[in-house]
C-alpha cells in the first residue's frame, strides 16, 4: 500500500508527512489492539514508499475483516479487508473480495501491484 496526496500524487511517506517508523496497523480483538508487523520498501528512484502488513490476509480468512491504520495522532483510517480461500489446480489460494478505506474501493496500481490511499 502507498500513500500519496491527492492533488499531487506524491508520496507522503518519501517525503516525510507522515513517519514510516510511526505507521501501525490494528485490528481489535475482545476490544484490545492486536498489531501487525509492517514490512517496507524504499524506492529512492520513484520517490515512493510501499508498505505490506503481514498476516492480514489469513487474519480477514478467519473473519477479522477491519483493520486500522495509524498515520499519526491526528490520522487513523479503517481498512476493510475480505479474504477468502478457494482451491486451485494444486492448492489453497487467498483470492481478494473486498478491499475499502474509509468505505471507498480501492483499486490496484498496475504499476507496482499496490493499493494507493490518497489524502
Amino acid at each position: 500500500m502507498r500513500i500519496v496526496d491527492k492533488n499531487t500524487t506524491e508520496d507522503l511517506i518519501y517525503n516525510k508527512k507522515y513517519n514510516l517508523d510511526s505507521i501501525q496497523i490494528y485490528y481489535l480483538e475482545n476490544s484490545n489492539k492486536r498489531y501487525l508487523e509492517i514490512w517496507s520498501t524504499v524506492d529512492t528512484t520513484n520517490h515512493q514508499v510501499l508498505i505490506v502488513p503481514f498476516g492480514w490476509c489469513q487474519k480477514s480468512i478467519v473473519g477479522i475483516k477491519d483493520y486500522y491504520i495509524y498515520l499519526n495522532r491526528n490520522d487513523v483510517d479503517t481498512i476493510r479487508l475480505d479474504v477468502f480461500e478457494t482451491e486451485d489446480k494444486c492448492c489453497s489460494v487467498s483470492k481478494l473480495k473486498q478491499f475499502e478505506i474509509n468505505g471507498a474501493k480501492l483499486d490496484i496500481n498496475v504499476s507496482n501491484w499496490s493499493r494507493v490511499l490518497l489524502k
